[in-house]
């Protein structure tokens, strides 16, 4: 096998024939891929390096940095060789754009990216994940401490270690990098301007591999979802039997807390909101996010997972090489490891696809090996006790089956149906490829590893982008029979697609922006994120005698969770201030030297406050000294839920409860973080408490509230 790098192209043009001057002369050229290489390689690369530099020990961190970027540098240059001799003999429709035409595209295409990725939450420029709350415990535990970090915490017991913390780092080491030089400000900026040139990159290889640069793609790309609204219209009351406007009914307003917004909240949780689901289900086992879905919960695991796995397919796909693929798969296990086991069926395909073809180069059979076993040892220090078992240990399947059908039909399954023929050809993938993307997504429900659906949901990511290639090069050149009627009908399903996506841009919107970046002084630590964890059904173990810790890594530097001090309190054992302010629910209450005793039947609010004029900037969480029981005197399985809203948030409708869109967090028996967003245009206005029995709904409940102590993290 030749190693000749012009015999890695495509067919040649004839004599006297000359490069087509639209786009792919310009970004398809030796200028142009040599910028995208290098951008591309940069992302990748950057947080591995980094992470190699700070937690591997020096003389081995050196030669690892090295061979890194030996290899990447020569990977590349390869790339742009192969940009440089290869002609495509069947360009793509944009062949009349001009350069105005171009230079307008792409400020278009960039303008647009920009926008979506700050609809996300990336940034905290707009309402955010609740998951964002660690986040910015782990960036700030990142800028303030040196690396590697280990924890001290105060749980189980005084002194607890967890030594060489163990954690997806790719999404969060660049930015922490700017932190530590320019402090928390710069790190949030850059983490929007980072992330949003990492969604930019993999847009541009996405076009790159079906072959135009119409912007119409470019939006397939960024809007991609299931076609959610059949089993959310399947599972989802009307309005009428609920008490819910038919506004917030196609919005998803409802839904408002759960912050994903429209149709992106059913592929989270779709079977629990019928009463049948709610029993028979027993928990979240599978989801189809959309792309926009990934950047707002969970974009560690997609970023910059996707321009990796974009650079692997094109190789695959147009360069017919597996010479660096191998090598940059190894990079996954710091960005995900559900997305690394996702990648595993993506190189089979590309394996068979190319033959092997340059499958024993030194990246991919040396380094490439070396990082993965690195990367087995260092995430075997860390035992969690999580659910991880087959479906039907979790739930009767012969009863679940008509919910897993119908996810099959609303994620993927319009579309595969719809699809034109996957015949391969110069630019269309083939079926190889879209049947094994087909065979994982309907394999994956099958398994569940993680406290919700998260090997489902992630595990997909690779085969995503696979399937979504296949769909856009099918409908920009359909063949096979009805190919025409085929390519409609998959159109009109893809735009009803977006309905969820579009959900998190209304959200945001409505929402409102505000570039002020999240206080630092709210962010967790590490070590509470940590206990809060322990505390949990994942009962975190770490193993400080792991073979990583004792003979690859650098010592690891313990940190301490400084004191949470409280920035406002409420003394229920002394009269209250405003007293006309606060609202008692219940049969009962009686105010005394022990606090508020409040007599109550479950899943109830307890007390409402309507004059709060709490900075949700200052605080982060929120203690109740309190205790239930039962008409028996003994305590019930229940949790307390703090609900609170700004003035403009306040919306009644059919009486004080539900509050569509208030924020919520549980506080007992588990103390959550009040919300990743710090700010709702205003000081919170309104609050209350509520009594969730789970059990026993009908009983009565004593209820005594002593202290709501509300602290800075």
């Amino acid at each position: 096998m030749s190693d000749n790098i012009s015999d890695m192209s495509t067919p040649h043009p004839a004599p006297g024939q000359s490069r087509p001057n639209h786009w792919v002369s310009r970004i398809e050229g030796p200028k142009g891929v040599a910028i995208l290489e290098a951008a591309s390689l940069l992302y990748v690369g950057a947080p591995i390096i980094i992470f190699i530099a700070g937690w591997f020990r020096f003389s081995l961190a050196a030669a690892l940095i090295l061979a890194i970027i030996v290899l990447f540098t020569h990977s590349g240059l390869r790339a742009v060789a192969w940009a440089r001799d290869a002609r495509g003999d069947r360009p793509p429709p944009d062949s009349s754009y001009s350069d105005e035409d171009l230079f307008f595209r792409i400020s278009l295409l960039v303008g647009l990216v920009a926008f979506l990725v700050a609809c996300t939450g990336i940034g905290g420029f707009t309402f955010r994940f609740s998951d964002y709350m660690a986040y910015d415990g782990i960036l700030r535990s990142l800028i303030e401490n040196p690396w590697p970090p280990g924890a001290i915490s105060d749980y189980p017991s005084p002194g607890t270690r967890y030594p060489g913390l163990c954690h997806y780092w790719a999404y969060f080491l660049p930015p922490a990098v700017v932190g530590r030089l320019f402090g928390w400000n710069a790190a949030y900026l850059f983490t929007y301007v980072w992330h949003t040139v990492g969604v930019l990159i993999a847009v541009i290889w996405f076009l790159r591999l079906i072959g135009t640069f119409r912007l119409r793609f470019a939006l397939m790309f960024l809007l991609f979802a299931g076609v959610d609204i059949i089993g959310y219209l399947c599972t989802t009351p009307l309005p009428g039997s609920q008490d819910i406007s038919w506004i917030d009914y196609f919005t998803g307003g409802f839904w408002w807390s759960i912050g994903r917004g429209w149709m992106a909240h059913w592929s989270a949780n779709f079977s629990l909101l019928t009463p049948d689901g709610q029993t028979i289900m027993g928990g979240v086992f599978y989801r189809f996010y959309g792309l926009l879905s990934f950047l707002f919960d969970g974009p560690n695991h997609v970023l910059p997972a996707w321009v990796l796995i974009f650079i692997v397919l094109h190789d695959a796909l147009r360069r017919k090489t597996l010479e660096r693929s191998f090598l940059l798969a190894s990079i996954l296990p710091i960005c995900s490891i559900f997305v690394t086991l996702g990648t595993i069926p993506v190189l089979l395909m590309a394996t068979l696809h190319t033959r092997g073809r340059r499958l024993f180069t030194p990246g991919n059979v040396i380094v490439g090996p070396l990082l993965v076993i690195a990367f087995i040892f260092y995430y075997k220090s860390v035992e969690s006790d999580i659910p991880s078992s087959w479906l039907w240990t979790f739930q009767d399947v012969s009863k679940t089956w008509t919910y897993l059908l119908l996810y099959y039909l609303s994620a993927f399954g319009v579309y595969a149906i719809a699809a034109p023929s996957m015949r391969g050809n110069e630019y269309r993938p083939g079926r190889l490829w879209f049947y094994g993307a087909l065979a994982v997504f309907v394999l994956a429900p099958w398994y569940r590893l993680g406290v919700y659906s998260d090997f489902t949901t992630k595990v997909i990511i690779p085969c995503q982008l696979v399937f979504l290639v296949c769909l856009a090069t099918a409908i920009r050149a359909p063949e096979g029979k009805y190919a025409r009627l085929r390519q409609r009908i998959l159109i009109g399903a893809l735009v009803a697609g977006t309905w969820a996506s579009l959900g998190i841009v209304y959200r945001a919107v409505e929402f409102g922006f505000s570039f002020q970046p999240p206080p630092q002084e709210r962010a967790m630590y590490i070590p509470e994120k940590l206990e809060r964890y322990s505390k949990s059904n994942e009962k975190i173990v770490t193993h400080e005698d792991n073979f990583f810790w004792k003979h690859l890594a650098r010592p690891t530097i313990y940190m301490q969770t400084p004191d949470n001090p409280a920035v406002l309190s409420y003394d229920f054992t002394v009269p209250l201030q405003n007293a006309e302010a606060w609202k008692y629910f219940g049969d009962k209450h009686v105010q005394s030297n022990n606090g508020i005793t409040i007599e109550i039947e479950g899943n109830q609010p307890l007390i409402r406050c309507d004059d709060v004029g709490l900075d949700t900037r200052t605080a982060g969480s929120v203690l109740l000294e309190h205790s239930v029981v039962d008409d028996r005197g003994r305590a019930p399985d229940y949790a307390i839920v703090f609900l609170w809203a700004s003035e403009q948030d306040v919306w009644k409708q059919g009486g004080w409860w539900p509050f569509h869109r208030w924020r919520s967090s549980v506080i007992h028996p588990a103390l959550e973080p009040l919300s990743a967003n710090s700010y709702w245009r205003g000081t919170v206005k309104t609050m209350a408490l509520f009594l969730k029995i789970n059990g026993d709904t009908g009983g009565r409940y004593t209820v005594n509230l002593r202290r709501m102590t509300f602290l800075q993290r």
